[in-house]
């Protein structure tokens, strides 16, 4: 069997709070910005930054509350790509990642 993983490592951009689903399960949400190098129409270099959702569950969605703004992370999972359309009529992509592996660098929030 075949599973997509993806592995994303960025900096909190918002403090994650622990919410339960409709089975009772715990849940976070960490928001991350990852800077992407790239080249506009001309060639010139330009940096963009992409926003993923990272989904947390169990033991550590209950310490992602620890999780600062501007702390880097790394997570790998299944990854998520719903495309919307704002009410502007740009279109945009939803990234969400659904954390197997998760790690904070240079902490001991998550040891």
């Amino acid at each position: 069997m075949n599973k997509q993983v993806a592995e994303v490592i960025g900096r909190v951009v918002l403090k994650p709070d622990v919410q339960k689903s409709k089975a009772d399960k715990e849940y976070s949400k960490v928001r991350i910005a990852v800077n992407v190098k790239d080249k506009d129409q001309k060639g010139k270099p330009v940096e963009k930054v992409n926003y993923y959702d990272v989904l947390l569950f169990g033991k550590r969605a209950v310490k992602s509350p620890n999780l600062e703004k501007g702390m880097l992370i790394r997570a790998l999972g299944p990854l998520s790509v719903k495309p919307y359309v704002t009410k502007k009529g740009d279109a945009k992509v939803e990234l969400t990642l659904f954390a197997d592996d998760f790690h904070v660098f240079d902490t001991e929030v998550f040891k």
